[in-house]
């Protein structure tokens, strides 16, 4: 019933890519990827959060009709946020197929107790920053663009096979008006007599802004569970396929006597444009696709990050501010707030101020292998 797949072998990763189309294609919320970039992705050649790492994938057959799949992730980026003999998966979609999914859950389990890893962690697709977790709440809301949308029946499959759950993701939603919510005004007006200047990027200076960028971000986050400050060949990675969603207006600096040290992040969610190319490029699907990325009303605010020391000061939401200006000038009129930890009290309960309720939330799992964590003691 299990059938792995080789890694090395673009054939067997493609078809491995190719079978979320099987496995998901008929849940509407779904939002299919890019089927080069997911290649790319679960490539440790290609992909440098992967680099120096190992991947090994699984797929649950019935017949030639593929049931379910799983992948196994392991690398020096991946578990160095976490506890020695950490192991991930990720990838992971299936049929309401109780047993196809007990047994790909079964195989990734047996396959990290081959690697000696003593706790498997997951789901990351392949990392934190990507459509992370098992969708709990929320089934009618659609995906935005890098987070995970599954069906009901996944938590039961994760249960059944002894999982439980580790990390609570949470997803919050918000319309934006014309009007600034109270919240916003008096978190602009602290941070304007704390000598904040809230700036945009000069993207003629790429690099340079881009260093900046992701030196607040790791200033602000590095504290927080699973992180990992980036190399600059990740950098590159993620500047490269993040660009054509930049828009200089929708990117927003806190500056201190000149010194940056907030950061906020907001992209055109482009769950639509995704839809048309439906995984490929063609030379109908990519102009259509760019247009309806153009004319979305909705956007993602993936990221807010202020310098521990500088907290308390307004800042998140003056940037916040700022960005729902500019967001409602380009005709946005709808942003997901994803994904939030749910144990940042501080950052949760700031969104909670300005209006935005829960709208999803994503468990991430967990199991210890107690059979290696014997042989390890």
């Amino acid at each position: 019933m299990i059938a792995e797949r080789d890694v090395a072998r673009k054939r067997d990763r493609r078809e491995f890519v190719e079978a979320a189309w099987e496995l998901l294609g008929d849940e509407a919320n779904w939002t299919p990827p890019m089927i080069s970039e997911e290649l790319d992705q679960i490539d440790p050649a290609r992909n440098p959060f992967l680099a120096g790492g190992h991947v090994r994938l699984f797929m649950a057959m019935r017949g030639r009709r593929v049931v379910g799949r799983i992948a196994y992730l392991e690398g020096p980026y991946l578990v160095a946020g976490f506890e020695q003999g950490v192991g991930c998966f990720g990838y992971f979609a299936c049929r309401p197929d109780a047993e196809a999914a007990a047994a790909l859950l079964e195989s990734v389990t047996t396959y990290a107790r081959s690697r000696g890893r003593s706790r498997l962690l997951g789901p990351f697709s392949p990392t934190l920053y990507d459509y992370p977790g098992i969708l709990e709440e929320g089934f009618d809301a659609r995906a935005t663009l890098l987070t995970s949308f599954n069906p009901p029946w996944y938590r039961d499959f994760f249960a059944a096979a002894a999982f439980v759950r580790c990390k609570e993701l949470l997803a919050f939603e918000i319309a934006v008006s014309e009007e600034l919510p109270e919240g916003l005004l008096r978190a602009e007006q602290l941070a304007r007599r704390s000598g904040i200047e809230i700036r945009h990027p000069d993207f003629r200076s790429f690099s340079g802004e881009l260093k900046r960028f992701f030196e607040v971000h790791w200033g602000a986050i590095n504290a927080n569970w699973g992180e990992v400050e980036f190399t600059d060949g990740q950098r590159e990675y993620l500047a490269q396929h993040m660009r054509p969603l930049l828009r200089k207006e929708l990117v927003a600096f806190a500056y201190y006597k000149d010194q940056p040290v907030g950061i906020a992040l907001a992209i055109p969610d482009g769950v639509e444009a995704l839809k048309t190319l439906n995984g490929r490029l063609g030379p109908i699907r990519a102009p259509l696709a760019m247009y309806r990325l153009s004319r979305t009303d909705s956007a993602r605010l993936p990221l807010i990050g202020v310098l521990p020391e500088h907290r308390r000061r307004g800042i998140d939401g003056a940037l916040i501010a700022d960005l729902w200006r500019e967001g409602y000038r380009r005709g946005i009129r709808r942003c997901d707030i994803s994904w939030v930890l749910a144990d940042n009290h501080r950052m949760v309960n700031t969104i909670k101020r300005i209006g935005a309720a829960p709208r999803r939330r994503w468990w991430i799992y967990s199991k210890t292998l107690q059979e290696t964590a014997r042989q390890g003691d």
